[in-house]
C-alpha cells in the first residue's frame, strides 16, 4: 500500500508487479497444461481420458482468469483532504464514495492475528471508525513501525483522536473538530432494482454478468463436479467394493460442498422496508436454477444501526446489528450462517462491538462494475435510506 502525503494524503493500492509477473506465469503454466491433456484424449485408457479432460478444463479456467481482473488487479484509493474537509474513496479512478470527516470519531490502531493458508501471523491495520459504529478499512502492514509511523501521521494531518487497541501508550487525543456539512456528493443507486410490495418498498440488487463471467463459471463448475464424477467412474470401473464404499461418498462430498460455495456466492437479497420493519428475503441462484426464499422481519425497535463497513482489500458490506438481546429469530442453522458469515467483518467488530453478531445484507464483489452489480455508491444509497426510513441515527 502507497501512502502520499502533502495536501492531501492518499493511501492507493495499484497492481504490483508480481501480480502482473504471476499472471503471465499462470498463463504458460495453462498452455502447458492443455497440450500436456490433449495428448491422452485419443487413449483407450478411462483414467487417461479422465485425466486429460480436466487438466484441459483446468487449462481453460486459468486462461479466462488471466482475461478477467481479479481483486488484486483493482486499483484502490481513499483521499484524505482537510481544506474539504472530507475522505473520497476511488476505484479504478471512479469515485464510489464520499464522507464528511465530521462523521468519524477516531482513527484505530488494531493488531489483529490472521491467518494465510496453514499459517497465521501478526498484522497491524489502520481503520477509520465512523460514528455509527462502520469500520472503514484502510491499511495493513506487518511492519509494526511503519504501520503505527502511518496512523500517527494520519492523526497529525486530520487532527482525529488515535486510538490504539493494545497499547494506551499510543493513543491520542483528537486535535481538531469539523463542522457537519453536506458534501457536493450524493449517492445515486446504479445497481438497485426499486418497487413496492404489499406497502412495502423492495429493493434488490442488479447483476449483469459478461460473456467471460459465465463461460468461466461454466468452466470451474465442469471441474470441480468434474473431478467425483471422475472419481466414481475409476473407482466403479477399476475398483472393487471397498473402493467403492470409500470412494464414491467422498466423491460425492467433494461435489455436494462445491455447489453448497457456489450456492453462497451467488446468494440473492431481497429488502423490504417501510417504517416498522426491515425484511430480509434470501435466496441462491445457481445456474438458472433459484432456491425457496427464506425471509427474516426484523422490527425497527430491535434495530440498532445500518452501517456500511469498508473491508480488507477495499471490499465492502450493508450490515444492520441489533439492540442487546434483541436479535431476530433465525428458522434454522443454515439461515443463520448464511446471513451471519463475514469472515473480515467480524474479525474487526469483535474488537469494536463485541456484544454484536451484525446479519448482513448485501456485500460488493471483487469484479463489480457500476451497473452490473453493487458498489459503495449503492450501499450508502441503501445505508441512507433505510437510516431515513426506520428513523435511526446517524449515530450509534
Amino acid at each position: 500500500m502507497k501512502w502520499t502525503t502533502g495536501e492531501k494524503i492518499v493511501i492507493e493500492k495499484k497492481p504490483s508487479i508480481g501480480t502482473k509477473f504471476l499472471a503471465v506465469i499462470v498463463v504458460l503454466t495453462a498452455f502447458i497444461i492443455f497440450i500436456s491433456g490433449a495428448g491422452g484424449l485419443f487413449s483407450d485408457r478411462l483414467d487417461l481420458i479422465g485425466f486429460s479432460v480436466l487438466a484441459i478444463v483446468l487449462s481453460l479456467i486459468l486462461i479466462l482468469s488471466f482475461f478477467q481482473r481479479n481483486a488484486m488487479s483493482r486499483t484502490n484509493s481513499v483521499t484524505f483532504d482537510v481544506n474539504r474537509q472530507e475522505v473520497e474513496f476511488h476505484r479504478d479512478g471512479i469515485l464510489e464514495g464520499v464522507y464528511s470527516l465530521s462523521q468519524f470519531k477516531s482513527i484505530l490502531f488494531l493488531e489483529l492475528r490472521k491467518s494465510a493458508g496453514k499459517n497465521s501471523y501478526t498484522s497491524w491495520d489502520i481503520f477509520l471508525l465512523h460514528k455509527d459504529g462502520s469500520v472503514i478499512w484502510l491499511d495493513a502492514s506487518t511492519a509494526y513501525k511503519d504501520a503505527l509511523s502511518n496512523a500517527v501521521s494520519l492523526h497529525e494531518y486530520t487532527g482525529l483522536a488515535l486510538e490504539d487497541g493494545k497499547e494506551s501508550n499510543n493513543s491520542r487525543a483528537a486535535s481538531r473538530s469539523y463542522e457537519p456539512h453536506t458534501s457536493a456528493w450524493t449517492p445515486s443507486p446504479l445497481a438497485i432494482l426499486e418497487s413496492y410490495r404489499d406497502g412495502k418498498k423492495v429493493f434488490e440488487e442488479v447483476r449483469k454478468s459478461s460473456i467471460l463471467a459465465r463461460i468461466s463459471i461454466l468452466a470451474v463448475s465442469l471441474f470441480f463436479l468434474g473431478i467425483p464424477a471422475f472419481l466414481i467412474a475409476l473407482v466403479t470401473y477399476y475398483g472393487g467394493y471397498t473402493a467403492m464404499f470409500i470412494g464414491v461418498p467422498f466423491a460425492l462430498l467433494i461435489g455436494i460442498l462445491f455447489i453448497f460455495i457456489m450456492a453462497l456466492y451467488n446468494r440473492r437479497v431481497t429488502l423490504l422496508l417501510d417504517p416498522s420493519s426491515l425484511v430480509i428475503e434470501t435466496y441462491f441462484s445457481l445456474w438458472g436454477i433459484h432456491t425457496r426464499r427464506f425471509s427474516v422481519t426484523i422490527p425497527r425497535s430491535s434495530i440498532k444501526a445500518v452501517r456500511v463497513n469498508r473491508l480488507e482489500n477495499g471490499l465492502h458490506n450493508l450490515a444492520v446489528s441489533f439492540l442487546p438481546g434483541a436479535e431476530p429469530s433465525f428458522h434454522g442453522t443454515i439461515e443463520r450462517f448464511v446471513l451471519t458469515m463475514s469472515t473480515g467483518l467480524r474479525l474487526v467488530t469483535d474488537h469494536v462491538h463485541p456484544s454484536e453478531n451484525p446479519v448482513i445484507l448485501l456485500e460488493t464483489r471483487p469484479l463489480a462494475k457500476p451497473g452490473r452489480a453493487a458498489t459503495l455508491t449503492d450501499l450508502l444509497y441503501l445505508e441512507s435510506l433505510i437510516q431515513r426510513e426506520l428513523r435511526l441515527s446517524p449515530d450509534a
